[in-house]
């Protein structure tokens, strides 16, 4: 796709577990793309149209009507199968098969999308499918074949972001997603570790996950006194008498495993910090979120609700936080990024298909995002702050030893970058020829 001139404007991963790509084009007034790629383990046995009747009728559904009006829509697969029903709806255009298929749709559908199809007829998906990109039995080696014949022949290798324009002139301000970590731990406590333990089986119970410690090469290390620790975790130590160290100084170094072992006793302390004032955490794929416990009503602060009972659900919807710490210019940093998170009773999170529908009902791509995610920043740093909290004076030292300050916003006085996509192309645009801004796409 960006062989073919677009730009990646949101993912799955970014946006909320949805299974969405969605593409801009990166100049001119092309269509922008919503594609899907199909997994590996579903193609292996062959992906025929009627593998995706459901898909199909949501998608145009979408496109008519719904959140992607005047997008494209691609889909990627690498084995096909049912080869000549392919063509027939996406290539040949034959108005019979694309009948048939549309009755498909109809009697494999319910709800919603159901009642959607039995308001028209298939002339209208006939057009729908003239205008989707198939893109099948391509595998890497294809790929990169087309991307270079691409390049080679220069049909879209002109980069609008290679030209120059102006800023746009005027005084703003930008917030940082970063809280600084201004005062550390005092005390790092080091402990060595009993003969045979692995990564595998300290981390294999949840405490371990949730205290600020972390097993390397033989060692444990903790933030906490031995006294403190809990016995999941006491029972990895060889012996209970630590080496005393100071955190800072440790960690304040260029070695890259203390720096990533630091980082990770500070994530800890965080994430205990946050379940000590009534959050939850859940993990999937290294990615650490906190979110509030919903309770009979909303939650809610100056900047808006945290947590909010859906109406069309019986589920709610957290405002959460990924946690990351990040080491820059000598200085440890929380990061956090905002997420969605959705639990069945406010508490314990949904999983499966039903996060999946959730998480389409609700994606944060439908919607402007930097006032939302700025708010859901601003909440957080409140929540996890523990120099304001009266509850850390019941918490051990490092807690009370920690502090945190949210740099200021940014003022920009004299220039600033683009707003958003919208800003950023008319920009662009404004500073090429019409013609330039002209990139079709060959959809054979």
């Amino acid at each position: 796709m960006s062989a073919y001139g677009f730009l990646t404007e949101g993912r799955a991963e970014d946006t909320g577990e949805g299974e969405d790509i969605v593409f801009k084009p990166k100049a001119g007034n092309r269509q922008p793309v919503i594609a899907e790629a199909k997994s590996r383990d579903v193609d292996s046995e062959g992906f025929s149209p009627n593998d995706y009747i459901k898909g199909f009728a949501e998608r145009f559904m979408e496109c008519e009507e719904g959140n992607y009006v005047g997008y494209e829509f691609h889909l990627f697969f690498e084995v096909e199968s049912n080869g000549t029903l392919w063509r027939n709806l996406f290539h040949k255009h034959d108005s019979d098969e694309i009948e048939k298929f549309y009755r498909k749709m109809v009697s494999k559908t319910e709800g919603e999308v159901h009642n959607f199809l039995k308001k028209h007829d298939y002339s209208r998906f006939e057009q729908f499918a003239a205008d989707s990109v198939i893109w099948a039995s391509f595998d890497r080696q294809d790929l990169t074949r087309l991307v270079r014949r691409i390049e080679q022949e220069g049909d879209y290798d002109w980069n609008p972001y290679l030209e120059t324009y102006d800023y746009v002139h005027e005084s703003g301000s930008l917030m940082a997603n970063l809280i600084e970590i201004s005062s550390m731990p005092n005390v790092l406590y080091k402990l060595s570790a009993k003969e045979g333990l692995n990564t595998r089986a300290f981390y294999n119970t949840e405490k371990n996950l949730n205290t600020p410690v972390e097993y390397d090469s033989g060692i444990i290390y903790s933030l906490l006194h031995p006294d403190e620790l809990p016995d999941v975790t006491l029972q990895f130590c060889d012996s209970t008498e630590p080496d005393e160290q100071n955190f800072s100084e440790w960690a304040l170094t260029d070695e890259r495993e203390r720096v990533d072992i630091a980082k990770s006793l500070l994530k800890r302390l965080l994430v205990a910090y946050g379940l000590q004032n009534s959050a939850e955490v859940t993990r999937k794929r290294n990615d650490t979120r906190l979110y509030a416990v919903h309770g009979e009503t909303d939650l809610s602060s100056t900047e808006g609700w945290l947590t909010q009972q859906l109406d069309s659900h019986p589920e709610v919807r957290h405002r959460t936080v990924a946690l990351e710490v990040e080491f820059l210019t000598g200085k440890y940093y929380y990061a956090l990024l905002p997420r969605q998170e959705f639990t069945k009773n406010g508490q314990t999170p949904v999983s499966g298909s039903r996060k999946e529908d959730l998480s389409a009902d609700f994606n944060p791509a439908k919607y402007p995002q930097n006032d939302r995610k700025r708010r859901t920043v601003e909440m957080w740093a409140d929540i996890l702050s523990p120099n304001v909290s009266f509850a850390r004076f019941q918490l051990p030292d490092p807690f009370k030893e920690i502090e945190l300050r949210q740099p200021k916003k940014f003022q920009l006085e004299e220039a600033r970058p683009p707003i958003d996509s919208a800003e950023r192309k008319e920009l662009i645009e404004g500073a090429v020829a019409p013609e330039q801004s002209q990139l079709p796409i060959d959809n054979e």
